[in-house]
């Protein structure tokens, strides 16, 4: 998974979907148009999901990607599966914080909305 504090969404990578699939029964037909840093993409599922972090579970919405070939690109050039990005929305609602510096993620009290 990709933490990215700029995107305005949290993604599943298709391919990554499609072989996991039985773990999301939730999800639902949505429509989306995005654009990112270098295409613009649809997106048609989202789902909803649980995330661990130690003892807390945390829930966020993701959408699933079609056909983003940055997703392969990046795992070809890494050698990893990437499931997909987790994006602003998620770190705002828990009140995380990424520190790049000492790879460490930090929560702060998030006041209710």
């Amino acid at each position: 998974m990709i933490l990215d504090t700029g995107s305005a969404i949290s993604i599943v990578n298709e391919s990554f979907f499609k072989k996991h699939k039985n773990n999301f029964p939730n999800s639902q037909n949505t429509h989306l148009e995005t654009h990112g840093a270098t295409e613009a993409f649809n997106l048609n599922l989202s789902v909803n999901c649980s995330l661990y972090l130690k003892d807390t579970v945390l829930f966020t919405e993701f959408h699933i990607s079609e056909g983003m070939a940055f997703f392969e690109a990046l795992e070809r050039q890494l050698g990893i599966e990437i499931a997909g990005i987790l994006g602003s929305p998620f770190f705002d609602d828990y009140g995380l914080i990424l520190d790049y510096d000492n790879y460490k993620l930090s929560r702060y009290e998030v006041s209710s909305k």
